[in-house]
């Protein structure tokens, strides 16, 4: 789900998670969702003056879907009691512990690039900063020399959304389009991830995120917000 804000935050998932302005899959916070186009403009117009559908007109905007949380930052843990029988968050319909827990764990993105859109949304998820991170491309607009300043940014979009029903009913992501690109090395992923947001309000968005291989490892770009349903901060 994986940053700027893109629901308020700064620098998806991907993925997810990419609403407005911040990281993604991707896996955002609250100073405008939504970024400003070069003449100062929103880049988000709406269709409809009572609804909260937006579209991106002119250019894609770049995403950020970061989410965090440790006992430092006085948030409390989403990490599953039982991850041989919870559910992963991802929405893959295995249970966490044969799905994104092995990456989050080793705390190094996966060697597939769905797989890496699929754990950094179940970062945002259960709050895991650190994993969020470390699958953020050193090159990437999101990635930030201030380990301290982006974990708290995590944290503040973790706090402000959450990505599960109630009687933890997963939200999670689905994955509509992956391709490779160049020779190979690098990959576009285009997917639509769902997140509560403000007054318990579904939010649904639809990203195209970017990532990079490294070694054997894909690593969070960026991302393109395409579209966006729902309340944001």
């Amino acid at each position: 789900f994986c940053p700027n804000r893109m629901l308020g935050q700064r620098g998806l998932f991907v993925a997810v998670l990419a609403l407005t302005a911040t990281s993604s899959l991707a896996f955002t916070t609250s100073p405008a969702l939504a970024r400003l186009s070069g003449n100062g403009q929103s880049a988000f117009t709406p269709l409809s003056t009572k609804g909260s559908l937006y579209v991106t007109p002119r250019r894609a905007t770049q995403l950020n879907i970061p989410r965090a949380s440790l006992a430092d930052f006085g948030v409390e843990s989403r990490v599953p009691d039982t991850p041989t029988k919870t559910k992963c968050a991802c929405g893959s319909n295995k249970v966490y512990a044969e799905c994104c827990q092995k990456h989050h764990d080793a705390g190094v993105a996966p060697s597939d690039p769905v797989e890496t859109i699929r754990a950094r949304y179940s970062a945002f998820a259960y709050a895991i900063p650190t994993f969020l991170m470390a699958s953020t491309h050193p090159k990437s607009n999101e990635y930030k020399k201030d380990k301290e300043e982006w974990e708290q940014d995590l944290v503040d979009f973790c706090q402000s959304y959450r990505f599960h029903r109630r009687g933890e009913r997963v939200l999670g992501v689905r994955i509509e389009d992956t391709r490779y690109l160049g020779i190979g090395d690098e990959a576009s992923v285009q997917f639509r991830a769902r997140m509560i947001g403000p007054g318990q309000k579904l939010v649904t968005f639809w990203e195209r995120s970017r990532l990079k291989k490294e070694g054997d490892k894909w690593l969070y770009m960026q991302g393109s917000l395409l579209e966006f349903e729902g309340p944001l901060l």
